[in-house]
């Protein structure tokens, strides 16, 4: 028999490695179709008609849709959790109550402080404020006190000045006191009359009486006197020289006390609602730091400023107390324009406005829960309320919250005095309930007066998670977010059982965006080799002019085609 050659077992070798390749892969891609089929299934089945919902369990992270059996994640490994019916409830077992250290306590009714943080600036006590002027048009000869800061004491003479006006009154004054010399009878008196008037004049151009006398007596005038201080004080300013011609009302010192200052400080129009005259304050001088001084609101200005403040001044001085006196002396210490950080501790009412401790018997506290109860998003506050008689079942309620002191919040509406809201282990609270589809913190309820919020997409049709707008896909017209992108594609093989659910809840779809035909600038049809990149996003004009139009205030026109639901291009990778 003759024996085959190589070439032919080759052969014979070669055909047989291709059948039985053939029939693994045959059998591999009916397996895999066969799985792929056992897996698509029990989710892309529509929803039952037997009335009866088959409970499902989801993934805590959402990595997979909604499962018919209980079990652990196949992606993550954590325990499903079953879904079962929207509520704002949720119940826990002592031991789950345990573990999550959920701790409560009573709404009350209690008055409260908030503190107000205030800067300013320590000032002269403008009550206690000189200026002083000159007296007539005239030359300053002389200036005694050659600079700010210097001590004076009253009847200090402060400078010497000459004046024509000065001069003619001087004369008139020793004509006169030389005819009352001589007269006698009814002319005396007259005599008598004028020189009181003259001496008054005098006196009013800065010289003393005693001056007046001996000019008199000596008969010459020389237009000139010694303005003297009728103040105990400092020089806080000197505003002219000594040689300088000035005219009447000139301003040449500024005189002050340092015994007495006052604190200026700003108040936001926000923190107004919290402030009253009186109001004890409490401040501490940035140059001397640890040293707390006192004082009360005396004033508030009646209007806010440009920068959106309003004055508020505090008297402060030696007499506030014996402790400010053992820390300093005001008039060595404390200086005018030193930067001060003071505290307002604002008694609140039920309305959330101070209460001044006078009234405390007339007026009605506030109801108050701690800080660490409602749970913050945006404007919406969510706290969690033991349900009374109904053991671990806890209750979330969106409240209206008032001022924030240093521990609580002041409730206006959603609570009463009595609730245990809770403080500790609201958060754990909450990521149960988001788990299982409930309204939660992150999740608007639907209100009966907010349409926008009721009908709004927030739910993925999929799974029932909260959506991701970074995943969605367009169907008739209309644009459906989902939670990821494995319930994009379950929805897109399967869209209508999905569309109908959401129909069913009445949820108001956005329509999907259109692609730019029309030039935002000229609204005439794009032409598609005449565009800009702008922002990731690619534009097209109608004409070239249109460009530098738009790069000029692009913001303008793409708020122009948002408005018009136009969805622009991406800018082509090799383009960037």
């Amino acid at each position: 028999m003759a024996q085959p050659g190589i070439a032919g077992v080759v052969v014979r070798w070669i055909a047989t490695i291709g059948v039985v390749l053939g029939l693994l892969g045959a059998s591999f891609a009916l397996g895999v179709r066969t799985a792929v089929k056992a897996d698509e299934d029990p989710v892309d089945a529509p929803p039952t008609e037997t009335g009866e919902a088959k409970p499902q369990y989801a993934c805590s992270m959402f990595c997979v849709p909604p499962l018919d059996d209980p079990g652990k994640c196949p992606t993550c490994g954590m325990e499903m959790v079953e879904v079962g019916e929207i509520s704002n409830r949720l119940t826990l077992s002592d031991d789950a109550r345990r573990l999550a250290a959920v701790r409560t306590v009573a709404v009350e009714r209690r008055f409260v402080t908030k503190p107000i943080d205030l800067v300013g600036k320590l000032a002269l006590d403008e009550l206690q404020t000189r200026s002083v002027t000159a007296p007539a048009d005239g030359t300053i000869r002389t200036l005694a006190f050659g600079f700010p800061g210097l001590h004076v004491r009253r009847g200090d003479k402060l400078l010497e000045f000459r004046s024509d006006a000065l001069l003619a009154a001087q004369e008139e004054a020793i004509r006169i006191a030389a005819r009352v010399k001589r007269a006698d009878g009814d002319e005396k008196a007259e005599a008598l009359q004028a020189q009181q008037k003259i001496r008054a004049k005098l006196l009013a151009m800065g010289m003393v009486g005693q001056d007046v006398v001996a000019m008199e007596q000596r008969g010459t005038a020389d237009g000139t006197t010694w303005i003297r201080s009728d103040y105990d004080g400092r020089v806080m300013g000197k505003h002219a020289n000594a040689g300088a011609w000035v005219e009447a009302g000139t301003l040449i010192y500024t005189l002050g006390n340092l015994h007495a200052l006052w604190l200026m400080l700003e108040a936001y129009e926000s923190d107004l609602p919290w402030l009253r005259l009186g109001q004890e304050v409490e401040f501490e001088i940035e140059a001397m730091p640890g040293k707390k001084m006192g004082g009360k609101i005396a004033f508030m200005a009646p209007k806010i400023g440009a920068t959106r403040t309003t004055m508020v001044r505090v008297a402060a001085d030696a007499r506030l107390g014996e402790s400010f006196m053992l820390f300093m002396n005001p008039t060595t210490m404390m200086k005018p324009g030193m930067f001060v950080r003071a505290r307002i501790k604002a008694l609140l009412g039920e309305d959330g406005v101070a209460v001044h401790e006078q009234e405390i018997e007339d007026a009605r506290p506030p109801m108050i829960i701690p800080v660490t109860a409602p749970l913050m998003t945006g404007k919406r506050a969510l706290v969690y309320v033991e349900v009374p008689g109904e053991r671990g079942v806890f209750e979330g309620r969106e409240v209206l919250l008032g001022p924030r002191t240093d521990s609580h919040y002041i409730v206006y509406a959603g609570l009463a005095e009595g609730d245990r809201v809770v403080v500790h282990g609201a958060f754990k609270i909450d990521s149960s309930v988001q788990i299982v589809g409930g309204p939660s913190m992150m999740n608007v309820p639907a209100g009966e007066d907010d349409e926008t919020a009721r009908f709004r997409q927030t739910r993925c049709p999929v799974t029932g998670a909260i959506v991701n707008q970074a995943f969605y896909t367009d169907h008739d017209g209309k644009r459906i977010y989902f939670c990821c992108a494995a319930c994009v594609k379950i929805f897109e093989a399967t869209p209508r059982p999905y569309r109908e659910r959401l129909d069913r809840d009445g949820i108001e779809l956005a329509d999907s965006p259109k692609p730019q035909t029309i030039c935002p600038i000229m609204e005439k049809p794009i032409v598609r080799t005449i565009f800009a990149d702008h922002d990731g996003k690619r534009v097209y004009f109608c004409c070239p002019p249109c460009i530098p139009r738009f790069l000029d205030d692009p913001e303008r026109w793409l708020s122009k085609m948002r408005a018009n639901n136009v969805e622009l291009e991406p800018t082509p990778a090799d383009a960037r």
